[in-house]
């Protein structure tokens, strides 16, 4: 009994063998050479100390020496048992152990060729689990026939620290499923007599290498680490045989392209093209030895021992062939590692200006510099000036700051990193709950899903287009997300959501009005509540944001926040009445969050704060019946036709960019005309399309000259007005069409991308007095 008076279950007896926990060897063995009521007492076998302990804490000991082949036989299945039992079957090059379905490895750090291959292949081919001695082949094997034999899908989880062998396990694995596959495909004789094309089973085993090079490095405890998850996925027909494969990445560190520990290394291809690229390759590349390259040498390992760079740099070569990347693209992509490591040597040095920077004079940074220009194509000037600026958006436009230094180096290093085109795969590898974007980020998922349902087509592209439109029936009944369509939510739109990760609860934009067909879609595809928001840096950022899952506020920015006051001023000569019964006008803004004025520029500041303290954004709003709050409008760049009607030039630009043909596009007026025209530097692949259509031929200059082409563009930019609700006197009656786009360089653009306005009529006046002499010429209904 014990002192509590409960009865005590006694395990140990004299002389049993059990396991004590250790700080040095993890765990000791000892035998019971005392009982003390809950406590026994130990002698260690390895030394003539006892030790008393609670019984609970002295697992006993199973009596196998040489370890077993499945640890579910083990009489007692516990940590140190476990562990003794793998040491044991280590000790005696058994590797593989199981517990039951689950097969354990235990890397050797040692080649042993002996137990693979395909005599090895042969064995377990078709063999029953555990019929055989436990064996990564005998798991693909089991997965194999239980695809078969269901006819579905099966997984094999690969899973273990850094340095356990997860790597070249699941190549051993893709190896065996090859096999099988191919085994498979020669028993049906699919293949032709004569071999031809690559097979299927070889790329799927060639893009074991090319992953290597991309995505895995030397670490201090493995010379091979893979740094990125993966999921592979084979396919099979119904003989069989491999019918194809996908190879999906999640979360690279990226962060070791830019930096990395001594004694460690960045990843594999780097070294391998510094090796091994041939002497042609070396001079168009404009490569140096990898220890030449910042982003290399933080560390001193460049070579890996029992390995060459130039011999893998020859496998990689040769995989990216065989999976099928054509020679230009294979090209591009080793252009572009050679890129990310010359942008690693572009140096800066203090600018002329306070918390300024710039190109470090005196060769070497300059070079790196052109060198990494060259291999991305782009001018080397303006690599410079995108490396050592920020531009950010506000209400007045972009603002370009110089960087410091440190801010320079670091825009360098997230370029070299960086991947904006993965971004929704990284979203959905985060899997966030909350997603705050631009309309920008929101456009592109759009733009890729859309893309993607219409490449589907038939009962896909039917099926979604059919739940779209049902559950916004429903949201606009004032359904909330969860009850507006379940149904539809769980057969189309859960693939839609989980690209976000499938967690996404709320969704909120801002910067810009969020178009709202996307906004439509990103309620109904993506599951969630999505609020728009709007602010601007003078507020510190929050002025007002619509309530989330409540439709009378779609497509507005929704009531001020607590801390900010907002009226309308009347913009009379823009017909904005802010005391009419639909009050718009010029947003003001005031409260306690309200910045206190622009550093060491009074006049400025005088000129957007009034005397009663209210901040004039410039922009237009209106108020909607559900109180919410819409911006419509910009009152910059204003300018009167001859019947007095004013124009707000900006936002019709941005209407008629939406038209398909579109590229840039500048409108123009005056207060000795009554119409608009307009000069368009069309999108090449839409006018060549028109000019197919029409049986045309010609290059873009020669289509540009094309009056019929002219014409065309002229009547898609109509009628995205209309679609846009734009009034007569707002759209465009005459349109030149410009083969070369407005540029920084040409004088036709801020370096912020903003139209230079006084410069383009300068250079078009000609076209300009052109189109509005043939508008006075034409009939007077063709002129209305």
């Amino acid at each position: 009994m014990t002192a509590g008076g409960e009865p005590h279950t006694v395990i140990h007896t004299i002389g049993s063998r059990v396991w004590l926990r250790d700080e040095a060897e993890g765990w000791v063995r000892g035998e019971v050479v005392k009982l003390d009521g809950g406590h026994i007492t130990v002698q260690l076998e390895d030394s003539n100390q006892q030790r008393r302990v609670p019984q609970e804490d002295a697992p006993l000991q199973n009596n196998d020496t040489r370890g077993v082949e499945d640890m579910t036989a083990l009489s007692y299945l516990h940590e140190p048992g476990v562990l003794w039992n793998l040491r044991q079957r280590f000790s005696f090059d058994e590797i593989y152990t199981y517990t039951g379905s689950i097969l354990i490895a235990v890397n050797p750090f040692a080649p042993l060729p002996h137990i693979y291959g395909t005599h090895m292949m042969d064995q377990y081919r078709g063999a029953d689990l555990g019929d055989l001695s436990p064996h990564v082949y005998a798991i693909a094997d089991a997965a194999y026939k239980q695809m078969r034999k269901e006819n579905c899908g099966q997984a094999i989880l690969v899973s273990g620290e850094s340095g356990a062998g997860k790597t070249e396990t699941s190549k051993l694995i893709m190896k065996y499923l090859a096999y099988m596959g191919g085994y498979m495909e020669a028993n049906t004789r699919r293949r032709s007599s004569t071999g031809g094309s690559r097979s299927v089973e070889e790329q799927v085993l060639e893009s074991n290498p090319l992953l290597e090079a991309f995505g895995n490095a030397k670490t201090v405890r493995n010379n091979n680490s893979s740094r990125f998850g993966k999921y592979v996925e084979i396919n099979f027909n119904g003989d069989g045989a491999i019918s194809g494969a996908s190879i999906r990445t999640y979360l690279l560190e990226r962060s070791r392209v830019v930096s990395v520990n001594n004694p460690e290394r960045s990843y594999h291809i780097f070294y391998q093209l510094c090796d091994g690229a041939s002497e042609e390759e070396r001079k168009r590349w404009r490569l140096r030895p990898a220890n030449e390259y910042h982003y290399l040498n933080q560390s001193t390992c460049f070579e890996i021992p029992g390995d060459s760079n130039a011999e893998e740099y020859q496998r990689t070569v040769t995989a990216m062939a065989k999976v099928g990347i054509p020679p230009e693209q294979r090209e591009a992509v080793l252009a572009c590692v050679a890129a990310v490591l010359h942008l690693g040597n572009v140096q800066f040095a203090e600018g002329r200006d306070a918390d300024s920077s710039m190109i470090k004079p005196g060769g070497a940074a300059e070079e790196a510099l052109a060198a990494a220009a060259e291999m991305l194509g782009v001018p080397r000037d303006g690599l410079a000036h995108a490396l050592t600026t920020r531009t950010r958006q506000t209400p007045e436009g972009p603002i370009i700051s110089p960087l410091s230094v440190r801010a320079a180096t670091e825009t360098r290093d997230s370029l070299a990193k960086g991947d904006t085109t993965k971004l929704v795969d990284d979203i959905g590898a985060l899997r966030p709950t909350m997603f705050i974007g631009v309309p920008r980020i929101f456009d592109r998922i759009y733009g890729g899903v859309t893309a993607q349902i219409e490449k589907a087509g038939g009962a896909k592209k039917l099926l979604f287009n059919w739940g779209k439109a049902r559950k916004l029936h429903f949201l606009k009944e004032g359904f909330k997300q969860d009850g507006a369509s379940p149904f539809f939510d769980k057969l189309v739109f859960s693939k839609v959501k989980a690209r976000l990760g499938g967690r996404v609860r709320l969704i909120v934009s801002g910067g810009a009005p969020l178009a709202p067909h996307v906004e439509e879609f990103l309620r109904v595809a993506m599951c969630a509540p999505v609020a728009q928001g709007y602010g601007l840096t003078e507020c510190c950022a929050g002025a007002a944001i619509a309530l989330a899952d409540n439709w009378a506020q779609f497509a507005t920015n929704g009531p001020p926040l607590p801390c900010i006051e907002i009226r309308f001023e009347s913009v009379p000569e823009m017909g904005y009445d802010a005391t009419g019964p639909d009050p718009a006008g010029e947003v003001l803004l005031r409260g306690p969050c309200l910045f206190s004025g622009y550093y060491k520029q009074q006049d400025k500041t005088d000129e957007v704060v009034d005397a009663d303290g209210w901040f004039h954004t410039g922009d237009i709003g209106t108020l909607t019946p559900s109180g919410g709050l819409k911006i419509v409008d910009r009152k910059k760049n204003i300018f009167k036709l001859s019947q007095g009607e004013y124009i707000a030039v900006e936002k019709l630009e941005a209407t008629y960019a939406k038209a398909a043909p579109v590229e840039q596009v500048w409108v123009y007026g005056d207060s000795y005309q009554s119409k608009l025209v307009a000069v368009v530097h069309p999108k090449a692949p839409a006018l060549k399309a028109w000019a197919k259509d029409k049986g045309k031929t010609g290059t873009l200059e020669e289509l540009c000259a094309d009056p019929d082409a002219a014409a065309w563009v002229q009547s898609e930019l109509v009628a995205a007005g209309k679609g846009d609700r734009l009034k007569g006197f707002e759209l465009v009656a005459a349109v030149h069409l410009e083969p070369e786009a407005f540029s920084v360089e040409g004088d036709l653009m801020t370096p912020t991308f903003k139209l230079k306005r006084p410069q383009l009529k300068k250079k078009y006046q000609p076209e300009i007095d052109r189109m509005y002499a043939v508008i006075e010429a034409a009939p007077p209904a063709k002129r209305a």
